[in-house]
């Protein structure tokens, strides 16, 4: 594994008396995102100060960012919190991680208090940043928020993309009507489906118990060239199964 092989290197620098420089640091706290090895992340943090290197942004995203992968929330916001205190400022970069730890504690208030201080601050949100935020909106089953920052998309010409859509279509899943609101804007905008929305619509009609439209899912996801999970296969074998059971 990367971030171990970096522990690793720098272990040898050690023996050999040698000082790793601030970029030697950073590269290892990056790649402890790979692994979510976010409290080794933390523990290089402070060996850099005892180092007398004082990290900068780029070492504190590495870091917030593998406790995001981590799904860890709070040390997340206390590095943002250690960023203000040593005056280091954040980037769109450091607020994205932040709000994607968020969806991870469905602090979704949080996640949005995030994208407002980015605004105030003037940072650019890009499609990542919406997509964060979108994201965990959809954790917290807030659909209606959701669909309220598409809206604000569409007025700040963001990017499109497909990963932009499926966080709000997995939130409104349970509403029938918004969803297929949703599904007819994306496609009138030439915003293709993908293999992560056709899990998403098949598994609510199967749990809904429409066999019949679960299948023409699936079959439109097959032409389409997409492979359905293992897991659609069983559910949808399920509902037939059912189906057949079920009193005429």
């Amino acid at each position: 594994r990367k971030w171990e092989l970096a522990l690793g290197f720098l272990k040898d620098l050690k023996e050999q008396d040698l000082v790793p420089e601030v970029r030697t640091y950073t590269a290892a706290i990056s790649a402890c995102r790979d692994g979510a090895a976010w409290q080794q992340a933390l523990i290089l943090l402070r060996e850099m100060e005892e180092a007398q290197h004082f990290p900068d942004t780029i070492a504190y995203n590495a870091a917030i960012s593998t406790c995001e992968k981590g799904m860890q929330w709070e040390p997340a916001d206390k590095l943002l919190q250690e960023m203000h205190k040593w005056l280091v400022a954040p980037d769109h970069k450091t607020y994205s991680a932040l709000i994607s730890a968020c969806g991870w504690a469905q602090q979704w208030e949080q996640a949005i208090q995030h994208f407002d201080t980015m605004k105030g601050a003037k940072l650019p949100t890009d499609y990542i940043t919406y997509s964060a935020l979108s994201s965990t909106l959809a954790k917290a089953g807030r659909w209606d928020k959701s669909l309220f920052l598409l809206n604000d998309m569409k007025f700040k010409t963001v990017g499109w993309n497909i990963r932009t859509y499926n966080p709000v279509i997995q939130a409104c899943s349970e509403n029938l009507k918004v969803r297929d609101a949703l599904m007819a804007d994306m496609l009138k905008r030439k915003v293709m489906p993908n293999n992560v929305t056709y899990n998403i619509l098949i598994t609510t009609e199967v749990k809904k118990g429409d066999l019949r439209k679960a299948e023409s899912l699936m079959d439109d996801m097959i032409n389409r060239g997409f492979k359905p999970n293992p897991g659609l296969y069983e559910d949808i074998d399920r509902l037939r199964a059912s189906a057949r059971e079920a009193p005429a």
